[in-house]
């Protein structure tokens, strides 16, 4: 007889997967880097797409649900491609920042969609708006801890912030500073590691 997996393993199986997925995405990283420096092809076919590609990819890695890459994994690359280590690092940044703001449009729009239909998700609303109500600045703050130290969508609390009424031009600044407190660490911490091997 077969036995079946409860929810509990296959969630503990899931984090086993994303955490060999983001170790092998930093090993592939390295990598990368080693072949820019050593491949002028490499560095030419990074360089030819400049600080506009690094910004386009911050985007899409900024609103990426599914699979939630940060583009600084890469930094070893756009740094053996000859790009210079802060301007990147504000590249990446601002390109994440702009991707949390499309975050932050979809919380706003579901927002809409739901006093559209107010009859039927009453509780919901109801829900959000006491949240925001009762902790309106604790939001902030677990917003720009979230931001800056933890490595995961930022959608996953933007969105329902916005959702709940809280105002993009409080919420952005306080994401564009996590974000780079956010890129900093992780790139000082992966050239750190780099330099290991």
């Amino acid at each position: 007889m077969e036995r079946q997996q409860t929810p509990r393993h296959q969630s503990a199986w899931r984090v086993v997967l994303q955490v060999v997925a983001v170790g092998g995405l930093f090993v592939v990283a390295v990598w990368l880097g080693g072949v820019a420096e050593e491949s002028s092809l490499v560095r030419e076919a990074v360089s030819q797409f400049g600080y506009v590609g690094i910004l386009i990819v911050s985007v899409a890695s900024g609103f990426n649900l599914a699979f939630p890459v940060p583009v600084v994994a890469f930094l070893p690359l756009f740094l053996g491609s000859g790009f210079n280590f802060w301007t990147t690092l504000v590249v990446v940044t601002l390109g994440m920042t702009l991707g949390d703001s499309l975050g932050f449009l979809v919380g706003a729009a579901g927002r809409r969609v739901v006093e559209a239909g107010r009859r039927n998700d009453e509780r919901i609303l109801a829900w959000f708006e006491m949240a925001h109500k009762k902790f309106p600045r604790g939001a902030y703050v677990l917003l720009f801890l979230y931001a800056a130290f933890v490595p995961a969508p930022n959608e996953l609390i933007v969105i329902p912030m916005s959702f709940a009424g809280y105002r993009f031009r409080f919420m952005i600044p306080i994401v564009l500073v996590g974000n780079f407190l956010f890129n900093t660490l992780s790139a000082l911490g992966i050239l750190g590691a780099v330099r290991l091997f």
